[in-house]
């Protein structure tokens, strides 16, 4: 879920671009629809967030369009949105002051997650 790092970017020994992810590489079929739209969207604006920031003039107009109008920078990736419910759940306290129900969800998504690729 984080096309739009340039570390994901590599160069053929032609000086093609070439874009990898394996998170993207998983199945969605398993997902419910609005959760698959929403992943393929993202995967969708980080690639044109790339495009954008190393060759936007040939970039289509309409796609520029597209990623102006969708991408919204700080678009939580599954670690930053697990600290955002662990902050969320223990009130804003400290990580050191994580409470226990947080870390009970934390590790319930960390086990689905884990289960789901199994």
């Amino acid at each position: 879920m984080d096309l739009g790092n340039s570390g994901n970017i590599l160069v053929s020994e032609h000086g093609d671009p070439a874009i990898i992810d394996f998170g993207s590489a998983i199945p969605l079929s398993w997902l419910p629809s609005s959760v698959r739209a929403w992943a393929c969207r993202k995967d969708i604006v980080g690639v044109l967030k790339l495009w954008y920031r190393f060759d936007r003039g040939s970039m289509p107009l309409f796609l520029q369009h597209y990623y102006e109008s969708n991408y919204r920078k700080n678009i939580y990736t599954p670690k930053r949105f697990l600290k955002a419910l662990r902050r969320w759940l223990s009130g804003g306290a400290d990580t050191d002051g994580v409470s226990g129900l947080t870390i009970v969800i934390s590790v319930f998504f960390s086990l689905l997650v884990l289960v789901s690729f199994t």
